[in-house]
């Protein structure tokens, strides 16, 4: 079968048409799934309550709008951390769960939990205090340009709790619109208190500090430990504070001073394997000179290796041997040619002699230098020995003098953490920022829940209804592999359709295989 080509607007309409009943029960089906599990769905509810935060008053008349701007930006921003803090809600759930049996009177005369038992309710709860904080939201309608004053609100949307509802007896959406009502109440309620315990505690740390003076206490200690070091630097250190920095960064003691042996032991293996190399050179220079036989050459390899004229008159002398043999047979002594080849040989020897000595004079003034190379790094390894050893005590005594001067920089750098909060607990009585309540926190309409939205689902739904049934349209007609259309035989088949007969009963004309 060929390839199909892309369909015509006959052919879609055509398709369209063939599965309509079927994308109108696919269609329905995705609505009605959509509607039923909506309906269904666990009812979530939302209550928000309106604050105000603005200044108390002005108390420095020359103080410009943009720093109180700042300082109230900066109190919601500590106000958010707080509300979303797990101090207040756990307090808040710790609350939630003590009045969830009692009626709202009884619930209102309740005290807030303490200190201890909340703290235990939180190391116990942590899930729930994330789920809660999920559920938590701060706006700020004005926005980070307000100035003197900014409007915000408390969010919290609650899911329905159907077992505990059945539980109490009580309508599932009714107690999750109340629940998300007093949790909101409860959640600026247990701010406000945690606010004020914070403040108190600022307080009381800014009193006992002023009363024990441990800041000007921490200051003369670091000018004393910063006096110390740079008494160090001028009167011991000297021109060896760079050389000290670096070790202390490094570390010594036993791992340099072995770190400096190591490095002279391979100067010292090095030259000692050069001086014992030109000893054995020396020595075979000195066995080739003492022998009395002229004859005898056993030049050794590590002498002709340094010395090329000895390997070549070497080989000179050789070949002059080899001469004279060969004319010693057939000519007398007195031969002119067996004369000149000794009297060349007797040169050769004498010049080669004259060439040993002078190596063996050059091998001495190697073996000299090297020598006296060797003594001076002997000399040099005790002096840089006694001068690390010097280095590694002025390096732990400039360790200990940092060492103190970070502990006294780390206490006053606390001490100072410590006055400026004392000195923001001061500004913040002086200029408060006040935060009022605008109203009383919505009630949440059991009948009308925050979400699910039915008609948002009901919309969406249409649209994937739509979508998945002409899906199902097209991929059922794309493994329909019949022919229904006189275009699709003519397609297919590659012949021409003669006539056709028209079934009744049908909107659609199909060809009924007349070819």
């Amino acid at each position: 079968m060929a390839a199909r080509s892309e369909r015509t607007l006959r052919e879609l309409v055509r398709i369209i048409a063939g599965r309509f009943l079927g994308m109108v029960v696919v269609f329905l089906l995705v609505v009605a799934a959509a509607g039923v599990a909506t309906w269904h769905a666990p009812k979530w509810y939302q209550s928000e309550v309106q604050l105000l935060a603005k200044p108390s008053q002005i108390a420095n008349p020359l103080e410009t709008p943009g720093i109180m701007r700042d300082q109230v930006i900066l109190y919601i921003s500590t106000l958010r951390a707080l509300i979303s803090s797990d101090r207040v809600l756990g307090a808040v759930l710790l609350r939630l769960d003590e009045t969830a049996t009692l009626s709202a009177e009884a619930a209102a005369k309740l005290k807030w939990p303490e200190g201890e038992a909340v703290k235990k309710f939180i190391a116990a709860n942590t899930e729930r205090i994330d789920e809660l904080r999920e559920r938590l939201t701060v706006v700020t309608p004005g926005g980070p340009d307000a100035t003197f004053t900014q409007t915000l609100k408390v969010q919290v949307i609650w899911p329905e709790e159907r077992e505990l509802a059945v539980k109490l007896g009580k309508d599932s959406c009714k107690l999750a619109a109340a629940r998300a009502l007093q949790i909101a109440q409860d959640v600026v309620a247990a701010y406000e208190l945690r606010y004020a315990e914070l403040e108190l505690k600022r307080a009381t740390d800014a009193t006992k500090f002023l009363s024990d003076k441990s800041l000007a206490a921490a200051r003369i200690d670091l000018a004393g430990a910063e006096a110390a070091t740079e008494a160090f630097i001028r009167d011991k250190a000297g021109p060896d504070m760079v050389d000290i920095a670096t070790m202390s960064g490094r570390g010594v003691g036993a791992a340099g001073k072995a770190s400096l042996a190591t490095t002279y032991a391979e100067k010292m293996s090095t030259i000692e394997e050069m001086i014992a190399g030109l000893e054995s050179i020396k020595a075979a220079l000195q066995t080739q000179l003492a022998l009395q036989d002229g004859n005898a050459i056993a030049v050794p390899d590590s002498i002709m290796a340094v010395n090329t004229s000895v390997k070549a008159l070497e080989a000179k002398i050789l070949e002059l041997k080899l001469h004279i043999n060969s004319l010693t047979p057939r000519y007398t002594e007195d031969y002119k040619e067996v004369m000149t080849a000794r009297s060349e040989l007797a040169d050769a020897m004498k010049e080669f002699r004259n060439e040993l000595k002078k190596q063996l004079t050059r091998t001495q003034q190697e073996l000299d230098a090297l020598t006296a190379k060797r003594d001076n790094i002997n000399i040099r390894f005790k002096a840089d020995s006694e001068r690390l050893r010097t280095l590694a005590i002025s390096t732990a005594e400039w360790k200990r003098l940092l060492a103190a001067q970070e502990a006294s920089q780390s206490r006053y750098d606390t001490e100072m953490e410590r006055v400026v909060s004392a000195t923001t607990a001061r500004e913040l009585s002086s200029v408060a920022i006040m935060l009022t309540i605008l109203g009383d926190p919505s009630q949440p309409d059991p009948d009308k829940p925050a979400k699910p939205i039915m008609l948002l689902n009901l919309i969406l739904a249409v649209v994937g209804g739509f979508i998945l049934s002409l899906i199902y349209a097209f991929s059922a007609d794309h493994f329909d592999h019949s022919l229904k259309s006189i275009d699709e035989a003519e397609r297919y088949l590659g012949v021409p359709v003669l006539t056709s007969v028209p079934k009744l009963g049908r909107r659609m004309i199909r060809a009924k295989r007349g070819v």
